[in-house]
């Protein structure tokens, strides 16, 4: 059998030694594990963020990874602290939003309260339950423990208010679910959540004052600074700028809402 696999994502930063902390629990509860990080480049307590980071990568690790998720603005407060098994991989974490988007994305989740306080030290100090609490679970999980074993189900897990996705018949009110470091936008509607009205019918979708145009299929297909409407790499629609940032173009952050205009037109080769 191959290694088991623990990712790391967090707003911990790499300065100081709390990642180096977790890792050192990781290895002493369960050596054989191998170690992944996602990223610890999320902005201090932008939960937001984290939500989006973790649903874009956590899906392309194989079955059975343990992905051990630390944004925690409510450390040490009564926050539950969860697993979430979606699909054959299991999430562990604050319960504070911070897997919205992965239960969104798996609608039969199974979610479990962490109510044992065994697996670590005996003394699980309040400022950092990454180190003394969700490590140790994690590592546990890797080593095989199941995780109904490690308090009840669940059904009211804390999700983060987003509005959702509204489609009409001549546009688009969508929420800006995250900004990369390049600028592109991303928004939450699902690839899935736009359905033409007939077969041979494709989208074409106008950002503010531009006409509806076909969806791009990569970034380059407009001239330098051009914007462009694509499926992005995650699954939801993303607005970009050719070698530019559409986020400052079109003055859009994260949780803003945007409309877009929407039309249909006869499908050409190749458009999805």
């Amino acid at each position: 059998m191959s290694a088991p696999l623990v990712t790391l994502l967090t707003d911990f930063g790499t300065a100081d030694g709390y990642v180096a902390a977790m890792r050192g629990v990781l290895i002493r509860l369960c050596p054989q594990a191998r170690h992944v990080t996602i990223s610890h480049e999320i902005p201090p307590q932008d939960v937001r963020r984290g939500a989006f980071v973790l649903a874009s990568a956590a899906p392309w690790f194989p079955p059975d990874t343990v992905h051990l998720a630390v944004v925690d603005p409510g450390v040490g407060t009564d926050r539950r602290a969860i697993v979430v098994e979606a699909g054959r991989h299991l999430h562990v974490g604050p319960d504070n939003g911070l897997f919205t988007l992965v239960l969104d994305r798996v609608p039969d989740a199974r979610v479990f309260e962490i109510a044992r306080r065994d697996l670590g030290p005996r003394e699980i100090h309040p400022t950092f339950h990454g180190r003394d609490l969700f490590a140790p679970v994690a590592a546990h999980l890797a080593g095989g423990l199941p995780p109904d074993e490690l308090g009840p189900p669940i059904d009211d897990p804390v999700r983060l208010s987003i509005e959702p996705p509204l489609v009409a018949e001549d546009r688009l009110e969508l929420t800006v679910l995250d900004v990369d470091r390049f600028g592109n936008v991303t928004t939450n509607l699902p690839r899935g959540g736009l359905v033409a009205p007939r077969a041979g019918l494709a989208p074409r979708i106008g950002v503010p004052d531009q006409p509806p145009r076909p969806l791009a299929r990569t970034y380059a297909e407009s001239a330098p600074g051009g914007t462009v409407v694509l499926w992005g790499s995650s699954g939801w629609l993303e607005i970009a700028r050719n070698r530019d940032s559409a986020a400052a173009a079109l003055g859009l952050a994260p949780g803003d809402r945007v409309r877009l205009a929407l039309a249909w037109g006869e499908a050409d080769a190749g458009e999805a």
